[in-house]
């Protein structure tokens, strides 16, 4: 196992469960099959005297160039050779920014559609294809499905005993100046650390991860001086951040959404000193996600239960969710994640100040288009003290299907429970229940907390 990085956010190499992961099982393999997965034709804009598009970030190209594999396990996009393919024109962010939500999907499907024409059985494909699928089903959001709040009207959202099911949409809440890429990669020094990167050039397979390692100064020649003909846009997820303070939005900076602040501390007793950080655990209430124009990440909900919060630096990112979905659809998805399309899907697309904040359990997804730049966001987890009996819930849930999230549970999901019994066992005793929802709420988390603590020892044992 290589030593931990200093900069790094995680403790060890990052291997992400399905859908970043190990492809272990031939079945997953064989949905994205064509025979089994479907052919999917999304029509571009079109003069109806000629058929041909006539979009303008639509253009007509005949041949496309070749790129070189970067090892035995990558392939890129260069078998895509037909004819008149269609390709997408580059937008500069000046541009970009003001177009509609509606006019930015259109483009990102084009841009999906002649990804997924890939011969070559790759990540990239997979995602492309997936992706596409779930942005033909999704509509734009209704104001009563994302919140678009100031400041003051998302604090009352997220107070103490409010429960929000729908993401919230907000603008400047992060103090800290807003970053670009170049920024943002200056502040590596050290050029020989190594970083995990989602590459969508690599070739599905059961033994082989779609997450590689490359170092601080790849990572900055990919960025800083991008081949034009690169298919493969590399997406770094969770890299840590360079400053400790101004990224959490202010609406979520109070008692109520500081519960994973104190749950961070390992469970050492009495002990109330610095914080230090023993394996397994990892800083998880502030990271920044960086990605080359056209990086995608497929559905997912992010793990242990965390709400989350993400805000938009630099360039332009596509935001999917599954809305408000029903207990059957719950399980549905739980059953079958690679594959699950029912329910409403919905999406926003977020700009530079812009942050999204979603509650847990919420099954996500993130889309770009190339032609509009690479993006840098902020973000961070967050549990809220009210909530617990949701959060346990998720967890669960969690447990019962681990290809649902974005990573494996660790060992810090059972310290966060055991805490938190302390915490609220000791509220029991004060008459302090109100901050964690009331006494039934307590009850209600101390009978799930022992229903997930035996589920543990079962999966241990066996």
């Amino acid at each position: 196992m290589s030593p931990p990085c200093p900069w790094s956010a995680h403790n060890e190499p990052l291997y992400f469960a399905p859908p970043y992961g190990i492809w272990d099982n031939e079945r997953l393999l064989n949905i994205w099959q064509d025979k089994e997965y479907g052919e999917i034709r999304p029509q571009p804009f079109s003069n109806p005297s000629s058929g041909t598009p006539t979009h303008p970030a639509f253009l007509s190209k005949n041949q496309h160039e070749s790129s070189p594999q970067e090892d035995e396990v990558l392939s890129d996009f260069s078998d895509i050779t037909d004819a008149d393919t269609i390709i997408l024109q580059d937008v500069p962010e000046a541009e970009a920014l003001p177009i509609s939500d509606e006019d930015f999907v259109s483009r990102v499907k084009g841009a999906l559609e002649l990804q997924g024409k890939c011969k070559t059985s790759n990540v990239g494909r997979r995602q492309a294809r997936r992706i596409l699928q779930l942005l033909q089903l999704a509509l734009p959001a209704s104001p009563s499905e994302a919140l678009q709040l100031s400041s003051d009207e998302a604090r009352a959202q997220v107070d103490t005993g409010r429960f929000v099911s729908t993401p919230i949409i907000t603008e400047n809440e992060q103090s800290l100046p807003l970053h670009t890429v170049a920024q943002f990669l200056d502040e590596y020094y050290d050029d020989t650390a190594t970083v995990s990167i989602q590459d969508p050039a690599i070739r599905l397979s059961r033994n082989i991860p779609s997450v590689r390692t490359v170092t601080v100064a790849q990572l900055k020649k990919r960025f800083c001086e991008p081949d034009p003909n690169a298919n493969a846009p590399w997406n770094c997820l969770e890299l840590a951040t360079h400053v400790d303070d101004g990224l959490r939005p202010a609406f979520l900076n109070h008692e109520e959404s500081r519960l994973l602040t104190k749950l961070k501390l390992p469970n050492t007793k009495d002990s109330a000193s610095r914080r230090h950080y023993e394996p397994g655990w990892k800083e998880v209430e502030k990271w920044a996600l960086l990605a080359q124009a056209g990086a995608l990440t497929e559905p997912h909900q992010d793990s242990h239960g965390y709400n989350t919060y993400i805000t938009v630096n630099q360039g332009i990112i596509g935001f999917g969710w599954l809305s408000s979905p029903t207990p059957e659809e719950r399980r549905a998805w739980c059953r079958n994640p690679m594959t699950f399309v029912g329910g409403k899907w919905r999406y926003k697309v977020l700009r530079p100040g812009q942050t999204v904040y979603f509650p847990s359990g919420t099954v996500h997804f993130v889309f770009r288009l190339k032609a509009a730049g690479d993006t840098l966001a902020f973000g961070g987890h967050v549990l809220r003290c009210s909530q617990i009996v949701h959060w346990v819930e998720t967890m669960l849930e969690e447990k019962a299907g681990s290809d649902i999230t974005n990573e494996e549970l660790t060992v810090s999901a059972l310290a966060y429970l055991e805490r938190v019994e302390r915490f609220v066992r000791q509220a029991l005793k004060t008459g302090q229940v109100e901050k964690w929802g009331g006494a039934a709420s307590i009850r209600r988390f101390l009978a799930l907390k022992q229903k997930f603590m035996k589920i543990c020892e079962v999966v241990h044992r066996s």
